[in-house]
């Protein structure tokens, strides 16, 4: 019986601890939108406001082209943050959404982040208007860490593909967000 404990035990205590320690490096707390917009243009891309159903769902893949510059220790990432386009009470725009994926071995690979649904989110509740839409402004920035150092910003390779859909959860067609630099001054002065 305690040997059937220990077993247990150790095995929760390996499933646990690598889910963390990755939990705190893929994880990094995302920029206010000021501080995004000040990063450099290569290092991010911002994609164009929009408002979208509330029960429609943001749908973005990132496809890595194998570049093979990725460096012994280093890890590369891709961050999306969606922040709510109308500003709180304090004058910013409060953050509705995150998730980083890793992307660093230097080979082809696609990345799926998981859905925003913002009837489903917590931080987009008191965003959803009347007419049971929210206004959002989705970016993608990028990413890496050197062996255990911060997580820094890094120019997006200009070679990947990335797709942002706004698609309803009826199965029909959904609505592709470009990318969109010159929104930066605008929003900006949100």
């Amino acid at each position: 019986m305690k040997t059937i404990h220990l077993l247990l035990s150790l095995l929760a205590s390996l499933s646990i601890a690598p889910s963390v320690q990755a939990q705190a490096r893929l994880d990094p707390i995302p920029p206010t939108l000021s501080a995004a917009l000040k990063l450099s243009r290569s290092h991010l891309l911002i994609f164009r406001p929009t408002r979208m159903g509330k029960d429609y769902g943001l749908d973005v893949s990132h496809l890595r082209l194998a570049d093979g510059s990725v460096r012994t220790g280093e890890r590369r990432f891709v961050q999306l943050v969606v922040y709510a386009s109308k500003p709180n009470m304090t004058g910013g725009n409060d953050i509705l959404f995150t998730s980083t994926q890793e992307i660093t071995d230097g080979t082809s690979n696609t990345v799926v982040f998981p859905q925003f649904k913002p009837s489903a989110t917590t931080a987009a509740l008191p965003y959803i208007e009347q007419d049971n839409r929210v206004g959002i402004i989705a970016i993608l920035i990028g990413l890496r860490q050197m062996g255990t150092g911060p997580v820094q910003s890094m120019a997006l390779p200009g070679a990947d593909t990335i797709a942002v859909e706004v698609n309803p959860g009826d199965g029909g067609l959904g609505l592709l967000l470009p990318a969109v630099q010159k929104v930066r001054a605008a929003a900006s002065r949100l």
